[in-house]
């Protein structure tokens, strides 16, 4: 039998799966004869003789038939498989049992172009004895890996999917055979949910310098492409492309120790902090600030400098009394799941503990993407917040503004913005 080989073979997401198998026969022995003294055949025994007389030698071919034996067998033809995915379908379309690689890879795209209506993909093919592995993480994207039987295309699979998401669960094995098959989704798949992240190709100028333009909640990559391409390029009046883009997890942006930003996909929300330590610079400290999951439906324009619209660490508001008092406390309150929520409960934690009326001591203070405040009261009697990626950024912020205005500035309170609390600091 010839030796399985590789046709195709990389790692795609995709989704959905069923097992089907398949089996090969076992190659009959060759038949032995009468030694005839060819140099083609082996003497493996001796043959009955008569009274006095001696059985003739018993030989077996080895290369080539005998004058008059059948041919040996002929070695067993090639038999391939492939998977064909789309990048919009949590399914597959799986072949196998055919006898040359081309005719599996066109009928596998030829079912899945029959659902999805086109740009169809082959994500694995072998030849022969071979399975493909197809794992799935939390979001519902898959990996997909083959070899040879025996575990070892789950136990790739499982590994690659590890490495960059999380929930990893083995979805199934297609296995080749002699025997046709296939694995053809009926009807019309379910597009799966993206979001996509787009910018200028050049500079905007004024005042579209700085934001980028964001979308989800849109079933299909193509109409998600082209829902923020227009959208940018409608705004900035120049040519966009698309930056990142996620379809079940969720687009998240990272800043650096230097302020630099950057965007990622994630599967889950519980390896998003894992995924911005790996993917930071190296010799950078890195900072997930803001999430955007694909399922959500929005349509923002993101002003980068400027407060972040879904803060991962949530939303936090401070308050003060409106009027000059004796109160010298600031009512805090943190993780909260929106701005207007966290306002409206720092004023009301402010009233209730002073008896006055307050209003909010920041009035757009939440930028979204510091996760500590420390709060002081300088040398000149002015109240103080410095924010900080850490609570080591946020002092040497205030150890900076300090110095720069002149005054002296107490250790502070620092407060954790992702914990959510309702709290009184006195300063």
């Amino acid at each position: 039998m010839p030796e399985m080989r590789k046709t195709v073979g990389w790692t795609i997401v995709v989704a959905g799966v069923a097992t089907m198998t398949g089996f090969i026969g076992e190659t009959p022995a060759m038949a032995q004869h009468v030694c005839s003294g060819r140099p083609d055949e082996v003497m493996i025994g001796v043959g009955r003789g008569g009274p006095g007389v001696a059985g003739p030698p018993l030989c077996q071919w080895v290369a080539g038939p005998g004058p008059d034996q059948a041919p040996p067998p002929m070695p067993m033809p090639e038999f391939f498989m492939a998977v064909a995915t789309h990048r919009d379908s949590s399914e597959i379309w799986a072949t196998w049992g055919h006898a040359s690689d081309e005719a599996a890879k066109r009928t596998a795209l030829d079912g899945c172009a029959r659902a999805m209506g086109g740009e169809c993909e082959i994500a694995a093919a072998w030849s022969n004895r071979a399975e493909i592995a197809i794992v799935r993480d939390v979001a519902g994207s898959l990996w997909v890996e083959g070899d040879a039987r025996g575990g070892k295309a789950k136990r790739l699979a499982l590994a690659a999917c590890r490495e960059v998401s999380t929930g990893c669960q083995d979805a199934g094995t297609v296995t080749n055979g002699t025997d046709r098959g296939e694995y053809f989704p009926s009807g019309p798949a379910t597009r799966r949910t993206f979001a996509a992240v787009a910018w200028p190709k050049k500079d905007p100028g004024p005042p579209w310098q700085g934001k980028v333009w964001l979308v989800s909640g849109i079933q299909g990559y193509q109409a998600t492409e082209q829902a923020v391409l227009q959208r940018c390029q409608t705004e900035s009046g120049v040519a966009c492309e698309v930056g990142k883009w996620d379809a079940g997890g969720a687009l998240v942006r990272v800043l650096d120790d230097q302020r630099q930003g950057s965007w990622i996909r994630v599967s889950d929300a519980s390896i998003v902090e894992e995924r911005a330590k790996v993917t930071c610079a190296k010799g950078r400290t890195c900072l997930a600030v803001e999430s955007y999951d694909a399922k959500t439906p929005r349509a923002l324009t993101l002003d980068l400098s400027a407060n972040s619209e879904n803060p991962i660490r949530g939303f936090f508001s401070i308050a003060w009394p409106k009027a000059k008092s004796s109160w010298d406390k600031l009512a805090i309150v943190t993780g909260r799941p929106g701005r207007d929520d966290a306002d409206a409960a720092a004023i009301a934690l402010c009233e209730k503990d002073s008896g006055e009326a307050c209003e909010l001591y920041l009035d757009n203070g939440d930028r979204g993407f510091d996760r500590y405040a420390v709060v002081l009261r300088d040398s000149d009697r002015n109240v103080r917040v410095h924010f900080g990626v850490s609570p080591a950024d946020a002092q040497e912020r205030k150890k900076q503004s300090c110095a720069k205005y002149g005054v002296t500035c107490s250790e502070g309170r620092m407060t954790d913005l992702a914990e959510p609390a309702s709290l009184l600091v006195g300063y």
